[in-house]
């Protein structure tokens, strides 16, 4: 059975991993803005939320890369991804845990965040169990999801991409 420091350690292994996807979102926007001047990019990212970083690649992979139809639908779909894991962080990250129910060899989150649970009725989320396994299988799905993000941060760096400014139509 897990102890408590088995489940720690796993709570801090997704933690980091969580931080390291954050990075790598947040790196291959910078390129999408400006191949020449990551810092141009660095700059306007910096303070974006990981919804907001995972919505402009979205935009941007899609000016940038009209040309490309395969490059545009693959960094789309990735973001698509990194927004099913940041649905789940903002859980993981945000909730409040117990160790209530250590002697199974689980962790509980508790998400108190307010919702409405019918037209009239508002409720807190109920908790969720982790156990070693669900870690480790959320671990898993964040590695895969940093290393796809890995290999298209070695292209951006190097991609034909169009210029900033797309062909606009002015009214007649």
């Amino acid at each position: 059975m897990a102890t408590l420091s088995d489940l720690q350690a796993a709570f801090g292994n997704v933690a980091m991993l969580l931080s390291n996807l954050e990075s790598h979102v947040a790196t291959n926007l910078e390129l999408l803005i400006s191949q020449d001047c990551p810092l141009a990019g660095g700059l306007l990212v910096d303070h974006m939320t990981l919804s907001q970083r995972v919505q402009r690649t979205k935009d941007l992979a899609k000016l940038r890369f009209g040309h490309d139809h395969a490059m545009r639908d693959r960094i789309c779909e990735l973001m698509k991804e990194v927004d099913k894991v940041r649905e789940q962080r903002n859980d993981f990250v945000h909730g409040l845990w117990s160790v209530d129910r250590l002697i199974y060899g689980e962790l509980t989150c508790h998400d108190f965040k307010w919702r409405l649970a019918s037209e009239s009725h508002w409720q807190r989320a109920d908790a969720e169990q982790w156990t070693l396994a669900r870690f480790d299988s959320f671990a898993t799905v964040i590695s895969a999801i940093s290393g796809k993000l890995m290999v298209l941060n070695g292209e951006l760096q190097t991609a034909k991409m169009l210029p900033h400014t797309p062909p606009i139509s002015s009214p007649d």
